[in-house]
């Protein structure tokens, strides 16, 4: 699948793409873009359904954030994919796109945490103390936007809607780390007190790696990769095709994962678990 798509982002005239539209009576670089859409929409329906079926409102919400945040990652994908056929038309308006699905991403996350924070302030608050890890990603965000910036220099406008994507994105995985680094801590004392805190399990997610962190960071490295390729490294022979898009589409399979199977607390759960007390 991810040959297909790499396939058709640099042939947009290639067979596949070509027959469809002659069908269709659409251009084969339109059709080639919905292709490579297709897996964030596909990701956005099921998303979008798991949420709908939710008897929480919290759940819901937070499945429809990663609904519409799949949806504009899928009108980004489509952009890049022009951008592909036609260079320099495009590339700002899929980067737009993938920023409004970052800066969703980065709410949904947020309000994550503030819900799992309520509960560890009141049952586990030595859990609360000072992680100066996930500062870590602006460090790095700095650097990686540092290098690119050497040849961008000569246009302002997209040197700045660059640096604002940087900082946006490794913001999402600041909050994404954060809830992260949160629930290790509480997992631990969970698992050095199992009697007095065992109730606590129930707001942990199933894996120790949850999947809004595999998500999240694969999306930064995928797009460390476009970044690399389109910014730093001037061989045009050069393809990062690969490297962008099995860390991608991984990337947004986790996140969908994310919003169906690590979902956002419900409100009435810290008066539930003090009625296990």
């Amino acid at each position: 699948m991810v040959g297909l798509f790499a396939l058709n982002e640099h042939f947009p005239g290639n067979s596949v793409s070509t027959s469809v539209a002659t069908q269709l009576k659409l251009s084969p670089v339109v059709i080639g873009g919905i292709v490579k859409a297709l897996p964030a929409l596909s990701l956005a329906l099921n998303s979008l359904v798991c949420a709908l079926a939710s008897k929480y409102t919290s759940k819901m919400l937070y499945g429809l954030a990663f609904t519409v945040a799949l949806l504009f990652c899928a009108l980004g994908d489509y952009f890049l994919y022009l951008e592909a056929a036609t260079p320099d038309t495009f590339f700002i308006h899929g980067l737009g796109s993938f920023l409004i699905a970052h800066v969703i991403l980065s709410l949904s996350f947020y309000f994550r945490l503030l819900r799992l924070q309520d509960v560890c302030k009141t049952y586990v608050p030595q859990s609360m103390s000072f992680d100066v890890v996930p500062y870590l990603v602006f460090i790095y965000g700095g650097i990686f936007f540092k290098i690119m910036s050497v040849n961008l220099m000569e246009n302002k406008e997209l040197l700045q809607a660059v640096a604002l994507y940087c900082f946006m994105i490794a913001f999402m995985f600041f909050m994404a780390l954060w809830n992260h680094r949160l629930e290790k801590r509480v997992r631990h004392i969970v698992e050095y007190e199992p009697k007095e805190k065992g109730h606590l399990n129930t707001i942990l997610p199933r894996w120790r790696a949850p999947g809004y962190l595999i998500g999240s960071v694969l999306f930064v490295i995928s797009d460390s990769f476009i970044g690399y390729g389109k910014f730093v490294d001037t061989d045009e022979t050069a393809n990062y095709s690969f490297q962008i898009l099995s860390t991608y589409f991984i990337a947004i399979t986790f996140l969908c994962i994310s919003s169906t199977d690590e979902p956002m607390l419900p409100s009435n759960t810290k008066e539930s678990i003090g009625k296990k007390l």
